[in-house]
């Protein structure tokens, strides 16, 4: 994408704390992890489209304190402004993978963005 994150521009940088979903046989689909990586590669392109990117996936294998193992992964995007997320989620792509896939592998009692 040739869309440039900035601050100054309206743009900002999004939060995702993620909590995957337990184990389940669903679709031959076994881990939440699973489900959301399927997320992913179904809302790649239109994130591209839109000046989407997801810089960093940080993986917690383990906290030192206070955090008691909530979080299995934490995402940092770059967003270039309110108005392109906006359209991004409005997208039928983004609204079908989110119903088939993201809702089923993020635990949404424990996860944050």
């Amino acid at each position: 994408s040739n869309t440039t994150t900035s601050i100054d521009n309206g743009g900002f940088v999004l939060l995702h704390g993620i909590k995957f979903t337990e184990d389940n046989n669903e679709n031959n689909i076994t881990t939440g992890r699973e489900y959301v990586l399927q997320f992913d590669n179904a809302t790649s392109s239109i994130k591209e489209v839109h000046g989407v990117s997801t810089p960093s996936f940080l993986n917690i294998q383990t906290s030192c304190y206070g955090f008691g193992g909530e979080l299995d992964q934490i995402r940092l995007e770059s967003i270039p402004s309110l108005s392109s997320y906006g359209k991004l989620v409005s997208q039928p792509t983004w609204i079908s993978a989110s119903r088939d896939f993201r809702s089923k592998g993020v635990n949404n009692t424990n996860s944050l963005s």
